[in-house]
């Protein structure tokens, strides 16, 4: 298993993790005003896994870019996607989500792995290495590590 795609089965674990470690209602309660819930969370994360299976990877194995949308935008549908969700069905789709992403990332070759990529018109990162599927998926990864940070702390430091 490549890099990328075992950094990203990490999530898999920690939601299980927290989800089992946490009531609906902590689930469902913000930690702070104007915050997201713990379930909120998971949900953005979800969304974004829908959107990379949907359109961001085609995208990239057809163009060799990625348009992300705007995300404030983006991070709102999220919400509203999860609203009167509970906890179970949020959690298990958000495994199904996962695990179809892992699957459809999991079957390509290394050169696709590898292959220069655009991200919104740009072609390499602040430090002007090229930007490829890995170095996205690992920055997916990046953000998942960050969510899972401010999960636990929502969740007591489980």
């Amino acid at each position: 298993m490549n890099e990328a795609v075992s950094s990203l089965a990490v999530w898999k674990e920690d939601i299980v993790r927290i989800s089992e470690s946490v009531s609906e209602g902590t689930w469902k309660t913000p930690a702070e005003a104007g915050k997201w819930s713990i379930g909120e969370v998971v949900g953005h994360i979800l969304y974004w896994d829908l959107y990379l299976i949907q359109e961001g990877l085609p995208s990239i194995l057809n163009t060799q870019s990625i348009s992300f949308p705007d995300h404030d935008e983006y991070n709102a549908k999220s919400i509203m996607y999860i609203e009167g969700k509970s906890k179970t069905e949020i959690v298990n789709e958000a495994l199904r989500q996962r695990d179809a992403l892992l699957s459809d990332l999991s079957g390509l070759s290394e050169e696709k792995w590898e292959n220069p990529i655009s991200i919104n018109g740009v072609t390499a990162d602040e430090d002007s290495m090229p930007y490829t599927l890995k170095s996205l998926m690992l920055e997916f990864a990046e953000h998942d590590r960050h969510h899972v940070n401010q999960l636990l702390k929502i969740g007591a430091g489980l």
